[in-house]
């Protein structure tokens, strides 16, 4: 038994809200594309493909060809790639193990195509550096690599992201600022406006938990508030 209360004199900390990152518009996502693809951006084909699968930025440039499988119509996330000036580039496993996961792309659609492109762009690279082609050991079967085989800094697919998102907006465009990140975001929205059930969505992104899930990665637009409110109206 004590007389006094220790806690009386302490101060409880103050914690900043964290700012929730919105989604963008699907038209936003699809002008951020075209413009990336008219103006021959290198990292097209990496800013497409995150928005197409939902995968953090990390898993894309990890992925090797071994766990593109075209025959069953399957990308397998089985790792992530990092960067550290200490250390340089090394595969870390993913945040939990519900990041192992199995990303689906039908045969013919967009996603199929795009890395069946980058297989053909990639071998054209290799033909056309010859002896400069030199990957780095153990990163020898990347997708996504420089033009003459090292892999990618995330770094450098964030400053070109800005680049272009600056250059859109002196052209006129009504784009907000956003990150690699922010596209999954713009995934999980889309899939959710589409009718992907919460619980399927979990397993795609690879969340260990729902809440993560529903709390930090979906966004309704006001569009879709809109129409979900007209349709119960109407049932009222």
């Amino acid at each position: 038994m004590i007389n006094v209360n220790p806690m009386s004199d302490t101060s409880v900390p103050r914690f900043k809200p964290q700012e929730r990152k919105k989604a963008l518009t699907a038209d936003q996502v699809m002008q951020f594309m075209d413009y990336a693809k008219a103006n021959k951006c290198s990292y097209y084909s990496i800013y497409r493909m995150l928005s197409l699968t939902g995968c953090r930025i990390g898993e894309i440039l990890g992925l090797e060809w071994d766990n593109v499988d075209f025959d069953a119509e399957s990308i397998y996330i089985k790792q992530t790639l990092i960067y550290m000036p200490s250390t340089g580039f090394y595969f870390d496993e993913p945040k939990s193990d519900a990041g192992k996961r199995r990303i689906r792309m039908k045969k013919g659609g967009e996603l199929y195509n795009l890395l069946k492109a980058r297989r053909v762009e990639q071998l054209e690279q290799r033909l056309k550096a010859h002896g400069y082609w030199k990957p780095l050991k153990g990163f020898e079967n990347l997708v996504f690599t420089t033009e003459v085989g090292t892999p990618h800094h995330d770094t450098n697919v964030r400053k070109r992201m800005k680049v272009l998102i600056e250059r859109m907006r002196e052209q006129g465009y009504d784009i907000p600022d956003f990150t690699p990140h922010t596209l999954r975001h713009c995934y999980a929205t889309r899939a959710l406006e589409n009718g992907m059930q919460p619980k399927t969505l979990q397993k795609v992104l690879g969340h260990s938990t729902f809440q993560t899930t529903m709390d930090l990665y979906a966004d309704c637009m006001d569009s879709t508030i809109n129409d979900e409110m007209d349709m119960i109206a109407k049932a009222l």
